[in-house]
Formats: C-alpha cells, sequence, structure tokens
C-alpha cells in the first residue's frame, strides 16, 4: 500500500515550485563549502517558510523534511554533530517546520472557508489573468450559465461575451489594468444557446512590484432588475400617455416642460389660444422667454426650489406676453413628476387665464379712488397717497398742498343748472392738470373742493419751496380764470387757494387743516388769491392782478 502511494507522494513534491528547490540546494551547497565553525542552519528555514505561506500542507512538510535531512547530512560530512550548538540549531529548526506545518494548515483551512464560500455562493466568482484568461470560476457558473468551471478554465473570457458587448469589455480590461475597481454590464453566452445578462464587478489585483497579477470579481444575475426596470420603463410609458392625453384634453392651458431649461415638450390647445401661437410655434420655446420681465425672477426663484426639493408645488399670479405684444395675466400652478429615484422626469404646469378678472379688478381699484366725473384722485385716494408721501418725507423730500374752491360755484349751479356745474367742474379739472408737474397729484376733495399735493418742490430749481410753491399756484388761478365757452356765451370763474408746506412731526391730517384754514382766509379776504399758512397764522400771498 505504502509502495502505490510513493509515484503519488513523488509527482505533488515535483509539483512544488523549481525555485524553492533551487533555494534549498543551493543554501545546503553553500553549507557544504562553508567552514564547519560557521553554520548556516538556520538558513534552511527560509524557503520552509515560503512553503508555509504560499504552497500546500504536504508541500511544505516534504521541504521542511528535506530541508532538515539535508542539514543533518552536512553536518554528518563535517563531523560536528558533537557539539552542543549545532544540535540546538537542529531543534529550532524542528520546532520551526511544525510551526510552519501549523500555519500552512491554518492557511490551507482558512482558502478551503473561503473557496466554500464562493462555490456556494449566488454570485458567480472568478480570477482570471491579467490577459482575460481564466484561472478559476465557481461552480454556479452551471446554475447561470449551463456550463462548468472547467469549461471555462484556461479559455478566454472574450469567447463567451457576445459580439456587441467585447468594447465593453474591452474598456473594463483597460480599468482593470491600471488596478480599478468597474462595474459594468454584458451579456454571456449559455451552454444551451443564447445570452444571460450580467453585471459584472471586478478589479485588478497589483504586485509589490506594481503590475497588474490578476483580475478577480464576480458576476450577478440581472435579468429580475431588467425585468423590473422593463416594467417600470412600461408604467412610466403609460403614466406619460395618461398625462399627455389628460393635458390634451383639459379646458385650461397646460403644458410639460424640460426641467432646468424650461423647453416645452407638451402643450394643449387651450395654451395655444392663451398665447396666440400654434403648436408648432409653442414647442422648443422656453416658458421664460413668453413671461413679462417683472415677473421673471420670481418666477425662475420658486421653479428653482420646486427643482431642488425645497417646496413640492408653487401657485403664482403673473403676466405673460401675447403673441401680438399683449399683456395676459394667469394663474399658474407648478408641479414636477419624478422617477422612483426621486429624478424629475418634468415640470407640469397649467395657466388659467384672468386677464378680464384682473382688468376688472383694476377698474374697481380705478373707480375706487378716482372721481368719476372729472377723473381725479378722489377724498380716498388722496388720503391713502397723502399717507405714502409721509413716509417718504422723512427722506427731508418737502411736501406742499394747495386747497382749491372755486368761487360762488353754488351760484353756477343755481343759475346756469347742475350740468353746467359738472362741466365747469370738468373744465378746472383739466386746465389744473395742464398747469401742474407730472409728478404732482391733483384730487376732487368733495363738491368743489380741488387738492393738489407737491413733492420734492424746490430741489431741481434750487429755489424756496415757498416761491416755487407760490409760483404754481399763481400758474393754477390764472389758467383757470380763462373763459368757459358755452352756448350761452363765456363764463368766467375764479379760484380761492389756500397754500402749507408740511412742517416737521405733522401729520397729514394737521397738515390739510392748515391748508383748509387758508383757503377759507382767502375767501375771507375777497376770494380769488392765494393765502400761505405760516405756522398757526395764514397770511396773503398773492391776489387778483389790478
Amino acid at each position: 500500500m505504502k509502495l502505490r502511494r510513493l509515484p503519488i507522494v513523488f509527482n505533488r513534491v515535483l509539483s512544488a515550485p523549481v525555485s524553492l528547490w533551487l533555494l534549498l540546494l543551493g543554501i545546503a551547497l553553500l553549507d557544504l563549502l562553508t567552514p564547519p565553525h560557521i553554520s548556516l542552519a538556520s538558513f534552511y528555514l527560509v524557503p520552509v517558510l515560503l512553503a508555509a505561506g504560499l504552497l500546500s500542507l504536504l508541500h511544505t512538510l516534504v521541504i521542511g523534511g528535506v530541508a532538515l535531512l539535508l542539514a543533518l547530512a552536512i553536518g554528518a560530512h563535517q563531523e560536528i554533530q558533537s557539539t552542543p550548538m549545532y544540535w540546538l540549531q537542529l531543534l529550532a529548526m524542528v520546532t520551526i517546520v511544525m510551526l510552519a506545518r501549523a500555519l500552512s494548515r491554518e492557511r490551507m483551512q482558512l482558502e478551503r472557508s473561503y473557496r466554500l464560500l464562493a462555490e456556494n455562493a449566488s454570485d458567480v466568482v472568478f480570477s482570471t489573468s491579467p490577459q482575460g484568461v481564466t484561472q478559476w470560476v465557481s461552480s454556479s457558473l452551471h446554475a447561470l450559465t449551463g456550463w462548468y468551471p472547467q469549461d471555462l478554465i484556461g479559455r478566454a473570457f472574450g469567447e463567451f461575451v457576445h459580439p456587441d458587448d467585447i468594447a465593453e469589455l474591452h474598456e473594463a480590461e483597460a480599468a482593470f489594468q491600471r488596478g480599478e475597481v468597474h462595474r459594468f454590464e454584458l451579456r454571456v453566452r449559455c451552454l444551451q444557446g443564447g445570452y444571460r445578462s450580467v453585471g459584472v464587478t471586478g478589479r485588478g489585483l497589483r504586485s509589490a512590484a506594481g503590475p497588474v497579477t490578476a483580475i478577480v470579481g464576480s458576476w450577478r444575475d440581472i435579468r429580475p432588475e431588467q425585468l423590473a426596470r422593463q416594467a417600470l420603463a412600461s408604467s412610466e410609458q403609460l403614466a406619460r400617455q395618461a398625462l399627455e392625453n389628460i393635458i390634451t384634453a383639459a379646458p385650461i392651458g397646460m403644458y410639460l416642460c424640460e426641467p432646468g431649461l424650461g423647453t416645452f415638450l407638451k402643450v394643449n390647445p387651450a395654451l395655444c389660444r392663451f398665447f396666440g401661437r400654434s403648436e408648432g410655434e409653442l414647442l422648443g420655446l422656453q416658458w421664460q422667454t413668453l413671461t413679462h420681465p417683472e415677473d421673471l425672477a420670481k418666477d425662475e426663484a420658486l421653479a428653482a426650489e420646486v427643482l431642488d426639493g425645497t417646496r413640492s408645488s408653487y401657485r403664482l399670479r403673473k403676466r405673460f406676453l401675447h403673441q401680438d405684444g399683449s399683456v395676459l395675466w394667469g394663474d399658474l400652478a407648478v408641479s414636477i413628476r419624478r422617477d422612483v429615484e426621486g429624478k424629475v422626469l418634468e415640470v407640469i404646469a397649467q395657466i388659467i387665464d384672468v386677464t378680464d378678472q384682473v382688468e376688472t379688478e383694476a377698474d374697481l381699484t380705478q373707480q375706487a379712488r378716482h372721481d368719476l366725473l372729472t377723473g381725479l384722485l378722489n377724498r380716498r385716494g388722496l388720503e391713502e397717497r397723502l399717507s405714502a408721501m409721509d413716509g417718504r418725507r422723512r427722506s427731508d423730500l418737502p411736501l406742499a398742498v394747495l386747497f382749491c374752491d372755486i368761487d360762488h360755484f353754488k351760484a353756477i349751479n343755481d343759475g346756469q343748472g347742475h350740468a353746467a356745474g359738472d362741466a365747469v367742474l370738468r373744465v378746472v379739472a383739466h386746465r389744473l392738470r395742464r398747469a401742474i408737474r407730472q409728478t404732482d397729484l391733483a384730487a376732487r376733495f368733495g363738491g368743489d373742493e380741488l387738492v393738489v399735493l407737491l413733492e420734492g418742490v424746490g430741489t431741481e430749481q434750487g429755489v424756496e419751496p415757498e416761491s416755487l410753491v407760490l409760483a404754481l399756484a399763481e400758474k393754477i388761478r390764472r389758467h383757470v380764470a380763462e373763459p368757459i365757452p358755452f352756448d350761452q356765451g363765456s363764463l368766467c370763474i375764479s379760484l380761492s387757494i389756500g397754500m402749507a408746506l408740511i412742517q416737521l412731526e405733522e401729520s397729514p391730517q394737521e397738515f390739510l387743516a392748515r391748508a383748509d384754514a387758508a383757503l377759507y382766509s382767502a375767501k375771507q379776504a375777497g376770494r380769488n388769491r392765494v393765502v400761505l399758512s405760516c405756522g398757526d397764522r395764514p397770511s396773503l400771498a398773492a391776489g387778483p392782478s389790478k
């Protein structure tokens, strides 16, 4: 029985790397030629330790045994067996050989454990040469492709790859040669025919000297992932088709646009009617180009918050630009559609045309703050503007007021009729607007009382505000005094004007009250004149020309 096992053992011994045998024989030859008093016994341990770290347990034991035999033989030849140091070195060698045997056994057990894990893993684990020739592959290959490991070992992996994926494989091999981790997908040929899609993860292993000595990695069956992606793509397509059908049939303007750039991808007929453009004209445009410039910054800021996830949607009333250049008002509602990973696919928006509503509201606001007869501000509008001016006057801009009253207006209504009185009011309002600056405000305070607000008087001309306001008051009084033509003849009227400049810490109500008091003084002084309010005491500023 023992004789039958000798050839097997002999073959295994010879299968050890030649370099280790040469190293061991070289040490023995050097020991033989070295004088007996120089011991080289410890050097025999070098190939033994290398075998323990790199080779099988049997190789380690054989090389360790040969090392001991060589040491004993050379010791006998040199007749140094009787020295204590010689036997001490031999004992140390035996001890280290036993430790090497234990180390080799532990390493082999670890390798078997790792090999067992690889063999039983669902993924296919592989190792190839730097040139891509398969050196080892786990048995899970059979379940995935029908091939057995021995079918691939010694053959280039590229032989089993779909021709269309060879370029992808070459790209991966280049990454492996750089020692990088690379992940990619390709199709592997099966034994029964056809191909199986796998996800490959691999890495090039470098030696201490630097070049890649092997490529290791694994295959993973990605067919379930592909089926899931196909199902998801199908559901996404159905969802997109349903969304497009809803957009097309919607009675209000709706569109889909590309995230970031804002390019229209889908528009409906209602949106085309809103902008006065055809579908072909809108597709490819960006929504920014159809937005009023004054509303663009606010809309872009809200859109950015939606895209970065700060908010899920937003609403905004804004102005748009029609094909003919006119301004449109729309209530905009914007949301986004994301995929399962949270990536923004497209932006969904709808626009409700509120142009008529906004214009109606503007008309109502205009009517609420303006006098229907003269077109001037009414008392409410005057008080609102005066409050706003009072806030601005804190920046040292002078503010003045002219309180005007049509002299003997009651007599005109009584003698000529209310129609004539209304006509006089319209003429006076027209002449008043022509006489004042564009920055000044005119209002009908009530009845035949008219008010002019002047802001920043005297700042441009560099003259005293009182002189400039007085000159303007005189200009108004002269313009109004011109005859008003009627069918029955001309009618001459005059104005009494109370004038005041606002004082520090004075409220708008106190300001108007002083001007009203100055107006009362002008009437008491004979009408058709201007009276300036100086503090608490009105004074005559100008009267009728002689």
